[in-house]
């Protein structure tokens, strides 16, 4: 009977023991007050809490960015890491781990902006004395050439700015 000789390779082995010894996170969101987050004096973390979960008390409605962004994509990304699986390992057993671990947080993060870009779907529109306002102050998105355009959450791009992600 013939027997399989398997070579095992120490350094990757130690590679990927290394990478589970740890409970990696990676978040994504608004991780903390930052400057560039900032708008009319209100924290970034506050400003995205208000618009993912709205107001009743200052009227301003539900605009998920995030919650809405892992409803849209949680399968892609599910049957992305599945395609990729023998190279997602590779990189983990050749120290690589952490590399890894930003892809997907550079992933997630990439994919919320562009739900900004693509104003939700399903977000509650504009209203009339918000456009009229900006309409008064000439206040459009940040390279926007369109005049009637007004963007839902994005006529100071703070909050899409203050978008990040954390691998630990």
């Amino acid at each position: 009977m013939d027997r399989v000789k398997y070579k095992f390779d120490q350094v990757k082995l130690k590679n990927i023991a290394k990478f589970l010894e740890k409970d990696h996170t990676v978040k994504v969101g608004v991780l903390g007050i930052s400057e560039k987050g900032e708008y009319k004096g209100i924290d970034a973390v506050t400003l995205a809490m208000t618009h993912e979960f709205g107001s009743k008390k200052r009227k301003i409605p539900e605009r998920s960015f995030l919650r809405l962004t892992i409803d849209k994509k949680l399968g892609q990304y599910k049957s992305d890491l599945a395609a990729n699986k023998e190279k997602n390992n590779e990189k983990i057993a050749t120290g690589r781990g952490m590399q890894f671990l930003h892809e997907i947080g550079g992933k997630w993060e990439r994919w919320v902006k562009e739900t900004f870009a693509e104003e939700g779907p399903g977000w509650a529109p504009l209203k009339k004395r918000t456009i009229a306002f900006r309409k008064n102050k000439g206040k459009r998105a940040a390279g926007n050439i369109v005049a009637e355009k007004f963007p839902i959450l994005q006529d100071s791009s703070a909050l899409k700015r203050s978008i990040t992600h954390e691998v630990t």
